[in-house]
């Protein structure tokens, strides 16, 4: 069975679907602070934070 034939099965060798998605996830948050702050929007910051997580949280879902 291949990965496109089901679910993941968490065989060794074969990456988790969202394993890109949790690797990039950091990069962007921080590229995204660091935007940010070179734009002096530092109210933005809360609101940026809560939905960069809520979006993670979200996508993390099964």
């Amino acid at each position: 069975m291949t990965s496109q034939d089901g679910p993941d099965t968490g065989r060794v060798g074969e990456p988790s679907p969202d394993a890109a998605f949790s690797a990039a996830f950091p990069l962007v948050v921080a590229v995204s602070l660091i935007a940010v702050a070179l734009t002096e929007r530092f109210e933005a910051l809360p609101g940026a934070i809560a939905a960069f997580t809520s979006a993670y949280l979200l996508l993390r879902e099964p």
